[in-house]
């Protein structure tokens, strides 16, 4: 089975990072356009619908949504692959090894710390259209440091955001009081290398930037839509995303669990 995330409102045959998206989109909110795929999808029917529906010069973003992962009691965070730059040729491929964990022996290290079996998880692939980000980075509706529940905290960087999530650069930082709807503290990083796409590939190319990489409104613009989030789920949440020609998009929300 393959749905388009807009139909993706199962978590039990997509897993909750797709299920994440669906209500995002529900929300009105800004994604960018994919579709998931159950675990177990036969092979035929992958490559039928990539045959169909994927364009040659596109490029996308390939990673895991399971049963587990992105839960209120688990994240699983860096625990499962992920591709980007990923061309329509090797799009079968990267979906299997998304899918059948190939390869992950940190996964069987994480599954007995928590008790669970390999066979246990059951992983759904989302495939998108790759954001091709000017400014990426990560919001948290609470402080990760303080645990002030009445700060928004935000990091962003040039480029798509690899980068960030790795820690291959140092971000800017931004904090927005929620009450007051207000910019707090705004902490720029310099930054000398990003990620971008040419000529349907993700490069890397050197940067030199000293100053605030978001905009005032934008982080505002962030904080609202951080606020929509948290009174839908009612609790605090961790968000990933990009920005392209000034418009922001959300590329994940997940429960903070620690």
């Amino acid at each position: 089975m393959i749905l388009d995330l807009k139909n993706a409102n199962n978590e039990k045959i997509v897993g909750n990072k797709a299920k994440g998206l669906y209500e995002l989109l529900k929300l009105g909110l800004n994604v960018p356009n994919g579709f998931v795929i159950k675990y177990g999808t036969s092979k035929s029917e992958i490559k039928s619908f990539i045959n169909k529906k994927c364009l040659n010069k596109s490029i996308y973003v390939v990673r895991s949504s399971s049963n587990f992962e992105d839960s209120n009691n688990y994240s699983f965070a860096g625990l499962f692959d992920t591709y980007i730059g990923v061309s329509k040729e090797n799009l079968f491929e990267k979906i299997l090894d998304v899918m059948y964990m190939k390869n992950n022996n940190k996964l069987d290290d994480f599954c007995k710390k928590i008790g669970k079996k390999r066979d246990d998880i059951k992983v759904a692939v989302i495939v998108q259209k790759i954001l091709p980000s000017e400014i990426s980075g990560i919001c948290f509706t609470k402080h990760p440091v303080s645990n002030n529940l009445n700060e928004i905290y935000i990091e962003s960087i040039l480029g798509l955001g690899e980068y960030i999530v790795s820690g291959e650069v140092n971000p800017d930082s931004y904090i927005v009081n929620k009450k007051l709807n207000k910019i707090k503290s705004i902490k720029p990083a310099t930054q000398h290398k990003m990620l971008t796409i040419k000529n349907h590939k993700v490069v890397e190319e050197p940067v030199f930037s000293y100053e605030q990489k978001m905009s005032n409104e934008l982080i505002i613009e962030l904080s609202n839509s951080a606020k929509i989030i948290i009174n839908y789920y009612k609790k605090e949440m961790d968000l990933e995303f990009g920005i392209y020609k000034n418009k922001l998009c959300l590329l994940q929300a997940r429960p903070i669990t620690t």
